[in-house]
């Protein structure tokens, strides 16, 4: 956003996907909505491509937030639902799939939740742990008192073939050997300039491990993107791909850098990925004459995990503690 006299210039981002269709939109004409916690501003862009990047002039405010297809003149993927809130109590946003669950406000907070049946962004670096959803995400808006209010929210997942299911078949899909419940798990991002996260505070109301539907309730909703993932690795930090002995590493606890020493038909075309706990990639180094060092400063203390990868292929994974 950048001021322009008594009004802004606002640069805007899009990013088109398809759902069951065999090419991208163009030349749509897309409306564009601004809004802060007063006003609301609508103007119109050409939308080409999978990626695009333009300017709105002479906006009349400094938006907070700016979405697509407010009126829903055009069909694209995606049940939007909007609303005032001003009291505690269920809220469904139906055409969403998104229900609030407000325990507290204090006053008016306007929500929005669209319901994107697309994919989600894959994770902005390599994650081998989780896959994210391949299927659908929500995006949710708020503005007003947005401190003032405490709200839960629930939504649903079903990868069912039954009526009211089809909607993570794609997901629960990719988890390979007999599905079970335990592996899914919800992610958050504030925008798009964020890599996905663990939501823990979640609770998944399951039943059955395997019939493919339940539901999430989130314990305290904020503004951002949420997606389903799984969890596509067997691989536990507890416990690590007990395989074999294919390479040793020391110190560990570890404080400044750690030594890789990998042995035998594995000390050639290998390389040594550092990951946190929720599976973001931190560190790679090559494995050369058997070995390599991996620089751990600057990162920050915890657990960590250390795999060693043979022509792209996961061999054996260790425990790190960094102190």
């Amino acid at each position: 956003v950048v001021p322009s006299g008594p009004t802004f210039d606002v640069t805007v981002y899009s990013k088109q996907k398809t759902r069951l269709a065999t090419h991208l939109a163009t030349g749509v004409p897309m409306e564009i909505t601004f809004k802060d916690n007063n006003s609301s501003y609508t103007a119109t862009a050409t939308l080409s491509g999978s990626n695009q990047m333009f300017t709105i002039t002479g906006v009349p405010f400094n938006p907070l937030i700016a979405f697509f297809n407010e009126a829903e003149k055009i069909s694209e993927a995606v049940t939007a639902h909007q609303q005032d809130i001003t009291s505690t109590g269920s809220k469904s946003f139906a055409n969403a799939n998104f229900t609030f669950n407000v325990q507290s406000i204090t006053d008016t907070v306007w929500a929005r939740v669209e319901h994107h049946w697309v994919a989600a962004d894959d994770f902005s670096t390599p994650n081998f742990m989780y896959t994210i959803s391949p299927d659908r995400f929500w995006r949710v808006y708020l503005l007003g008192d947005v401190s003032g209010m405490y709200s839960k929210a629930t939504i649903s997942y079903n990868g069912s073939t039954t009526t009211a299911g089809h909607l993570d078949n794609g997901l629960m899909a990719l988890l390979p050997g007999a599905f079970d419940e335990d592996s899914l798990r919800l992610f958050y991002r504030k925008d798009a300039s964020e890599n996905w996260q663990v939501v823990t505070n979640c609770t998944f109301t399951i039943g059955s491990h395997t019939d493919k539907s339940g539901n999430i309730s989130i314990d305290s909703v904020k503004a951002g993107d949420y997606a389903l993932g799984i969890k596509t690795s067997a691989v536990g930090i507890s416990e690590g791909k007990k395989k074999g002995n294919n390479f040793n590493m020391y110190p560990n606890p570890a404080t400044n850098q750690v030594t890789v020493e990998v042995k035998g038909r594995f000390s050639v075309k290998s390389s040594i990925v550092l990951y946190d706990v929720n599976g973001n990639k931190v560190r790679t180094c090559e494995v050369t004459k058997s070995g390599c060092t991996i620089d751990v400063n600057g990162i920050a203390r915890g657990t960590y995990i250390v795999s060693l990868f043979n022509q792209g292929r996961l061999i054996e994974t260790r425990k790190l503690i960094l102190k």
